[in-house]
């Protein structure tokens, strides 16, 4: 019989006991990220904003030394054209808006170089305890909404609408999308009753939260990934079923008078003030700052949030906040078409350096 040698078992150990530390830690910040990385700051601010620092002190120890090197080369000559244009209002919004865009930049290109190797079985782990907790807080939240407890986890301001921690909804809605997604394909690629129960686990809170645009949004990547697969979806029996399931679920919805069926068809008559302010209006009041300022460099970083509200009055629906909602249409009025051009170039770019499709 063989023996292994002592400092093999030794580096095993050590290699076993790195692992479980990497995946304790994808798993707690997985946890602060979706349920409290906003706890306790302002509106708009996130813990990961804040601790983006010591994320940039990580990627200098670890060799990334160019990493705001390419930031500053992208965005340099787009505020420095701003600034000469005369087209910022608010110098102080510009350097607020500049420092956060910043930090976000260097939170994602972390998570990026973090999880370039990933271990399957921690982000299964990790997508199941995310599924799970999420749906106990829900619970927990429609249970405590009942008899009037804990009323901040939902917004009221068309009708209640379950956002936990988080400042809105739409936002909770769209943490929620990576999740449902999972559980879809999971049951597609093997249904069994543990994963349908998953499935459920994770559609329900995102029902609960009813973001017509998040539901919309999904429901229209998951028909275009059938549509560009369309020979390996057609022939398969649990797509099929599953695809059979949802529908028979959506009719049962719409069948039956609830808040969700009265949001889609206020949002798509045009009725819904949520839904007008993401769409129509975003890109109304978009125009007429890039008219004000500049097509090409637009506005300037932050400054969308200065101009935006003289425009909304002509036509606000009582909503308590005057932002830009649609994120082509702010990129387009704080940055003109440079932006339009540079986020659109690095979506493509991604998709295929990541091997999406």
């Amino acid at each position: 019989m063989i023996m292994s040698s002592p400092m093999g078992y030794v580096g095993q150990r050590q290699a076993n006991y790195n692992v479980s530390i990497k995946a304790l830690s994808i798993i707690s910040l997985a946890i602060i990220y979706f349920f409290f990385n906003r706890t306790f700051l302002p509106h708009g601010l996130l813990w990961t904003t804040v601790f983006s620092p010591l994320l940039y002190l990580w990627l200098l120890s670890i060799g990334q030394k160019r990493v705001l090197l390419k930031y500053f080369l992208v965005t340099g000559p787009l505020v420095l054209f701003q600034i000469l244009l005369s087209s910022v209002s608010d110098p102080i919004s510009l350097v607020r808006s500049f420092t956060l865009c910043m930090c976000i930049y260097l939170t994602v290109y972390a998570f990026a170089i973090f999880i370039r190797r990933p271990n399957e079985r921690i982000i299964l782990r990790v997508f199941h305890i995310l599924i799970t907790l999420n749906f106990i807080f829900c619970i927990f939240a429609v249970v405590t909404h009942q008899i009037g407890l804990f009323d901040n986890l939902w917004s009221e301001e068309l009708s209640p609408r379950l956002r936990l921690l988080v400042y809105e909804p739409s936002y909770y809605g769209t943490l929620m999308v990576p999740l449902v997604s999972f559980s879809i394909f999971r049951v597609y690629s093997r249904p069994s009753a543990a994963r349908l129960l998953v499935l459920v686990l994770s559609i329900f809170p995102f029902a609960v939260c009813m973001s017509v645009g998040t539901t919309i949004g999904l429901i229209s990547a998951l028909g275009l990934v059938v549509l560009l697969n369309l020979n390996h979806f057609i022939f398969r029996k649990t797509a099929l079923i599953l695809m059979t399931l949802l529908c028979l679920l959506a009719m049962i919805v719409i069948q039956f008078d609830n808040v969700i069926t009265a949001r889609l068809l206020a949002f798509l008559a045009g009725e819904d003030s949520s839904g007008s302010v993401r769409t129509t209006q975003s890109y109304i009041v978009a125009y007429q700052i890039a008219d004000t300022t500049s097509f090409i460099f637009g506005a300037g970083f932050g400054q969308s949030k200065v101009l935006a509200a003289q425009f909304f009055d002509e036509w606000w629906l009582g909503l308590d906040f005057k932002d830009i909602g649609n994120v082509v249409a702010a990129t387009f009025s704080e940055h003109g078409l440079y932006g339009l051009v540079v986020r659109f170039s690095v979506i493509i770019y991604l998709y295929f350096k990541m091997k999406v499709g």
